[in-house]
């Protein structure tokens, strides 16, 4: 029995790391085809530029969609109602946007006295959260 519930915990927790780095990979993507867009505005007359525009672009949108069917098979995995400690939650959350916050110059101030506690999917709370 502890080894399924072992099992089921390292495949949840493999789920939210790849959930995180192929969301984060989307992201990245549709940056990189705006600039794409800005390239496009530039260059209009040259067409050399142009193809290489069309070709990474054709490249980038397969990889997004292939990111976004897997970022919606990790979402369809078995939904996981538990306790969850908002106080702890929310502390990991803005451990993950640390980095980001201090490479922006951006303080965020986070104060809870208390433990809170729902009912819920800790892994689909925390996407949702950090997606806002």
């Amino acid at each position: 029995m502890n080894e399924i519930i072992l099992k089921e915990k390292e495949t949840r927790f493999i789920n939210e790391i790849s959930y995180g780095i192929n969301h984060h990979s989307r992201n990245s993507i549709t940056g990189l085809m705006m600039y794409l867009d800005l390239i496009q505005k530039e260059c209009k007359d040259n067409t050399t530029v142009l193809n290489y525009v069309s070709r990474i672009r054709k490249e980038l949108e397969d990889m997004k969609n292939f990111t976004t069917k897997f970022l919606n098979y990790i979402k369809n995995t078995k939904i996981e109602m538990q306790p969850i400690n908002l106080r702890e939650l929310f502390t990991e959350i803005l451990q993950y946007f640390e980095v980001s916050t201090n490479l922006k110059k951006c303080k965020i101030n986070f104060y809870m006295n208390k433990d809170i506690f729902i009912n819920g999917d800790k892994f689909n709370l925390k996407s949702a959260l950090i997606n806002i």
